[in-house]
C-alpha cells in the first residue's frame, strides 16, 4: 500500500510478526527467491511482478489527476508517508510541490499539521517548507 498497490484479489495476509517485518517495504526487499516464487504461487502475481520496485503508476495519475481532493481527503501524515515513498522511487514526483503549485492553502493546512508533531516529523516538515 504505501507505494499504491491496493489490497486486492492478490493481497496476502501475513502473520503478525511477519507483517512487522516486512512493513512498508516491497516483497523483493524481504523474502529470498524462493520464497517470492512460493508467494508467486499463492497471490497469482507473477515472480517478475514480485521482483519488480515501482510505483502502481495507474494509481498515481489518478492522485495527481486530482491532487487537492486527495490531499484534502487524507490524513496529513498519510500523504507525507505517501510522498516519501513515492519520492524514494520517483524523485521527479514531488506531492508537496504538486500540491502547492495547485492548492495552496490545503498545501498550508498540511506543513501546519507536520510542523506540530514530534520533534522527528518536525525536521521532514522544515525540509517540505523549503521547497
Amino acid at each position: 500500500m504505501a507505494y499504491l498497490w491496493p489490497i486486492d484479489e492478490h493481497a496476502t495476509c501475513l502473520c503478525a510478526d511477519c507483517n512487522n517485518h516486512k512493513k512498508d517495504r516491497f516483497p523483493v526487499d524481504v523474502y529470498s527467491g524462493e520464497e517470492l516464487k512460493r508467494l508467486s504461487a499463492i497471490t497469482g502475481l507473477s515472480f517478475e511482478d514480485l521482483s519488480k520496485k515501482e510505483i502502481n503508476q495507474a494509481e498515481l495519475d489518478r492522485i495527481l489527476g486530482d491532487m487537492s481532493a486527495f490531499a484534502k481527503q487524507w490524513d496529513p501524515r498519510m500523504f507525507n508517508a505517501t510522498a516519501r515513498k513515492i519520492r524514494e522511487l520517483r524523485p521527479d514526483v514531488d506531492l508537496f510541490a504538486i500540491l502547492k503549485g495547485k492548492d495552496a492553502a490545503t498545501f498550508a493546512e498540511i506543513t501546519e499539521f507536520l510542523s506540530q508533531r514530534p520533534e522527528e516529523e518536525v525536521e521532514q516538515a522544515a525540509v517540505i517548507e523549503e521547497k
